[in-house]
C-alpha cells in the first residue's frame, strides 16, 4: 500500500501512549488477550474493526501500523487521517477549531484582514469563555483576569487545515493552576472554558433555530453562560460576508483522567444566523456603552473626505480607537471643515494621536463614531472659538 508521506511523517512522530489514550477516550474497548508487543482495541459496535498499536516507535514499521490506526479513527469519526493526527500531536491539550466556510472559500483561502479578524475572533472567544468560568457575567468589561492570560499565553496555533479556512487552537489541559474551591477539581480550568465555550455556542444556534432568542437572553441573565464578548468574537470572525457560515468545533484531550463533558463538541453558525448574534450581543452589552457619548484616544487611518466648493475638506475619515480593556477598533467619524483640517495634520505627522468624543456603534467589520462633539490632537490645545 502506497501511503502519503506527510502523513507518514506526522504518524512517526505520535507516541504510542498518545495514540493508545485516544483510543481509550474516545470509547475503543481494549483487547487483553492480544499477544506480542502491540495495544489492540476493538470498535465498540463493529467488533470486527480494530486498531493495532505498536508499543515500540523505534520498530521498523512503526509508522504505517500507525498511519492504519489513523485511516480507522477518521473514518469512524468522518474527517481526515492528517486531522486526527495533528490532534495526536499536540497531547494532553483540547483543540478547537475555527471554520469559516462559503462559496467564496471553497478554495481554502481568505483575504489577509478577513484571516486577522478571524484570528482576534477566536484569541477573544477563549479569553471570553475562560474569564467567565470565574466570573458569571453577561459583559466583561475588560477580559483581564489573570487566568484567562495564563490560559491564552498556553495555547498554540495547530497547522492550518485543508477545506474552507480553519484556525486551529490547541489549548493546554495544564496551562492555568486555580485554587481548588472554586471549581471542580476533578476538571481543569482550561477544560472548564472550553466545556463552556462549546454550551455557549450551541445554546445560541439552539435558540435562533427555536425562535427562541427572548427567553435566551431571560434566562441568561439570571444564569450567564453567553457574554457579549463571545457574541462579538463570533461576529468578527464570521466577518460580515453574506454566504459565510462559522463552525466550532472541539476534539477533547485524551487524558484518561479527565473525562469527556457530556456536551455538544460541534456546532454551525449559518450566515443567517449573525444578524441574530448582532441583536443578542447588543442586548447584552450595558446599555450605557452604546448610547453614551465617550472620549477616546485613536490614531487617523485614512481620509476619505472630498474637497467642498470653499476649497476645504470634510466627511469619511477612518479611525483606530482604543478601548478600555485595551481593544483597537476601527471606526468611521464624519467630521466638519475644522475637525477634518485637524485630522489631515494627524495623518501627515504619521500617527499622532487624537483624542474624540462621540456614540461608539459597534459593527461587525467596522464600527461608526456617531454625533461626533470633539476633535483634538494629543498634547496641543484645541483652537479657541
Amino acid at each position: 500500500m502506497m501511503y502519503n508521506y506527510q502523513l507518514l511523517q506526522l504518524a512517526s512522530q505520535i507516541l504510542p501512549t498518545e495514540a493508545r489514550n485516544y483510543a481509550k477516550v474516545h470509547g475503543w474497548e481494549p483487547v487483553t488477550a492480544a499477544k506480542g508487543r502491540i495495544w489492540v482495541f476493538r470498535h465498540s459496535v463493529q467488533k470486527l474493526r480494530q486498531l493495532v498499536i505498536p508499543i515500540d516507535q523505534e520498530d521498523d514499521a512503526y509508522s504505517e501500523a500507525i498511519v492504519e490506526v489513523l485511516q480507522r479513527i477518521a473514518d469512524d469519526e468522518k474527517r481526515s487521517p492528517i486531522a486526527v493526527a495533528s490532534d495526536l500531536l499536540m497531547p494532553n491539550s483540547d483543540i478547537v477549531r475555527f471554520r469559516v466556510a462559503g462559496d467564496d472559500i471553497l478554495a481554502g483561502n481568505l483575504s489577509l484582514e478577513d484571516g486577522a479578524c478571524l484570528i482576534e475572533g477566536a484569541k477573544r472567544a477563549i479569553l471570553s469563555s475562560a474569564c467567565s468560568v470565574i466570573n458569571k457575567t453577561t459583559h466583561h468589561p475588560r477580559m483581564s483576569r489573570s487566568e484567562a492570560a495564563e490560559m491564552l499565553k498556553a495555547c498554540k496555533f495547530g497547522q492550518t487545515e485543508y477545506g474552507s479556512f480553519v484556525a486551529k487552537i490547541a489549548c493546554p489541559l495544564n496551562a492555568v493552576e486555580t485554587n481548588a474551591s472554586l471549581l471542580d477539581a476533578t476538571m481543569p480550568f482550561v477544560r472548564h472554558a472550553t466545556k463552556l465555550l462549546s454550551s455557549a455556542c450551541h445554546q445560541l444556534v439552539e435558540s435562533i433555530e427555536n425562535d427562541a432568542v427572548s427567553a435566551l437572553i431571560e434566562n441568561n441573565s439570571a444564569n450567564p453562560i453567553i457574554t457579549s464578548n463571545l457574541c462579538d468574537a463570533l461576529l468578527r470572525m464570521q466577518g460580515g460576508r453574506e454566504k459565510s457560515s462559522l463552525g466550532i468545533d472541539i476534539t477533547w484531550a485524551s487524558n484518561p483522567n479527565v473525562p469527556i463533558p457530556d456536551v455538544p463538541r460541534g456546532v454551525v453558525f449559518k450566515a443567517e444566523y449573525f444578524r441574530t448574534v448582532d441583536e443578542i450581543q447588543r442586548a447584552l452589552r450595558p446599555k450605557k456603552e452604546s448610547d453614551s457619548s465617550q472620549t477616546l484616544l485613536g490614531t487617523v487611518e485614512t481620509l476619505n473626505g472630498p474637497v467642498g466648493e470653499d476649497g476645504r475638506r470634510s466627511g469619511e475619515v477612518i479611525l483606530a480607537l482604543l478601548l478600555e480593556d485595551e481593544e483597537v477598533v476601527r471606526a468611521r467619524a464624519v467630521l466638519g471643515p475644522d475637525e477634518y483640517a485637524r485630522a489631515v495634520q494627524a495623518h501627515n505627522k504619521g500617527r499622532t494621536y487624537i483624542m474624540v468624543k462621540g456614540v461608539l456603534q459597534r459593527g461587525n467589520r467596522i464600527s461608526s463614531l456617531q454625533q461626533v462633539e470633539s476633535f483634538d490632537l494629543v498634547g496641543q490645545s484645541p483652537p479657541s472659538e
